[in-house]
């Protein structure tokens, strides 16, 4: 099966859109007009070295990643970009254009300000149109009840048969609090947003030490790149492992089958840990 969104996921995707400031993202010429009308801008190692403060994690997914390609980033408060001077306005417009920057729409760019004069709707219908226009990649799955039972039955015992086919309300939760969570069992750690050294804790905790050979059910599985974990999976058994492939909230929990792992995450090795 293929997970698509529901209009109830897109619905709960609203509030992943910024409503108190945009951003835009520039090359270096246009930063400098922009700097002299008191906005204050930031190199892309500046808006990195912020944090969470300004580059949040569901900004991110909204922006499509942008700052990987702009040298500069500015932040504009609600309504500032509405206020800028036409050409400069048209100038930046135009610069995220070529960035091909998501928040443009059928030539219209939705800022906060527009946005929050939306009806709900029509916020629906914007963020159904941004799932296209970002070519957002559709994940294949498997039902349910078309999973063998002791598949089903795992799923359960770990509490993620809720979970399965699902989408995320907001972005952050990922793969390595997905597998925490499936170790954790009755405690909610698959919502946070987790790295490596703090996934790392919880199947020592639990006993779990690296094995060679063919994978058992609750085994972790961890994909590394250059001796770096990047991806985590929990095998239920039956060829089939539980993940969420990333942090993003249009990435769903899904279903994925293990003789597909090395096509998923190429130039990759497969550690096992087991209890």
């Amino acid at each position: 099966m293929k997970i698509q969104p529901t209009r109830d996921d897109f619905k709960k995707w609203i509030a992943v859109v910024p409503t108190t400031h945009d951003l835009v993202f520039l090359s270096k010429p246009t930063a400098d007009p922009i700097a002299n009308s008191s906005c204050e801008v930031l190199t892309r190692e500046q808006v990195k070295s912020q944090g969470l403060e300004i580059w949040t994690l569901n900004l991110r997914s909204w922006y499509g990643y942008a700052l990987n390609s702009a040298a500069y980033c500015a932040s504009f408060s609600t309504g500032a970009i509405e206020r800028l001077d036409h050409a400069l306005k048209k100038e930046i417009f135009e610069e995220q254009i070529r960035f091909n920057i998501p928040t443009i729409h059928d030539g219209q760019w939705i800022t906060s300000q527009i946005w929050s004069n939306l009806p709900e709707e029509e916020k629906i219908n914007v963020l159904q149109r941004w799932f296209i226009q970002n070519e957002i990649l559709i994940y294949d799955s498997i039902e349910f009840l078309n999973l063998p039972i002791a598949v089903q039955s795992e799923l359960e015992r770990i509490g993620y048969g809720r979970l399965l086919n699902q989408f995320p309300s907001i972005s952050g939760p990922n793969c390595f609090a997905a597998v925490a969570g499936a170790l954790e069992v009755g405690r909610d750690v698959f919502m946070q947003w987790m790295h490596w050294p703090e996934l790392e804790q919880h199947p020592r905790s639990h006993g779990f030490e690296t094995v060679v050979g063919d994978p058992k059910t609750k085994d972790v599985l961890i994909f590394e790149k250059d001796q770096t974990p990047i991806h985590a999976a929990y095998y239920l058994g039956s060829g089939l492992y539980f993940e969420k492939p990333g942090q993003d909230f249009y990435e769903p929990y899904r279903v994925a089958k293990l003789d597909e792992w090395l096509t998923a995450w190429p130039d990759s090795k497969l550690t096992l840990w087991r209890k």
